[in-house]
């Protein structure tokens, strides 16, 4: 059952080599030499390394011979920083984000561009863009609806806030010397005297 070495021993370890394995040039059974050449490369010092194979397959060999999969996902999805290392976050940047001068992604920046605007600081300020859309801006940078508000549906007093009662006063009201609406002034004049103080008298 088995093959006899020069020496007149039986081998069955030679048996073995010859049906399943390699033979080396010493004359041992090197089974891992035969899987080497089934499944993985082999490394010039004989050592069978399957990580080379794994990496031939699915990653790519770095110089000093070590698999490296984050360099194949880098490839298919991220860039490679200069010290080789994967930075995904950087692939993000190109794909949805903008990138600042130190290399950081910065969504806030990109989002500024959609939607917002940007100080001079390089800090979004959605505020500003929506003082653009619907407000108005104060001189100290601050976003006022409410004088936005009075653009459309009342006036503006002289100290710049919303005065509903002045609109109110200009469609149905007569306006006081002091500023105030006085709805009794125009109740007067349509069916009423106005006595001495001013107040109405019907």
């Amino acid at each position: 059952m088995e093959s006899v070495r020069g020496d007149g021993v039986c081998a069955r370890r030679w048996r073995v080599c010859e049906a399943m394995e390699s033979v080396r040039g010493d004359g041992e059974c090197a089974r891992r030499w035969r899987v080497c050449e089934e499944m993985e490369s082999v490394r010039g010092d004989g050592v069978c390394a399957r990580r080379w194979r794994v990496c031939e397959a699915m990653e790519s060999v770095r110089g000093d011979g070590v698999c490296a999969r984050r360099w194949s996902l880098c490839e298919e999805m991220e860039s490679v920083r200069g010290d080789g290392v994967c930075a995904r976050r950087r692939s993000l940047c190109e794909v949805m984000e903008t990138v600042r001068g130190d290399g950081d992604c910065a969504r806030r920046w990109r989002l500024c561009e959609v939607m917002e605007v940007v100080r001079g600081d390089g800090v979004c300020v959605r505020c500003w863009r929506l003082c653009e859309e619907t407000e108005s801006v104060r001189g100290d940078g601050v976003c006022a609806r409410r004088r936005s508000l009075c653009e459309v549906m009342e006036t503006v007093r002289g100290d710049g806030d919303c005065a509903r009662r002045w609109r109110l006063c200009e469609e149905m009201e007569t306006v006081r010397g002091d500023g105030d609406c006085a709805r009794r002034w125009s109740l007067c004049e349509a069916m009423e005297t106005v006595r001495g103080d001013g107040d109405c008298a019907r």
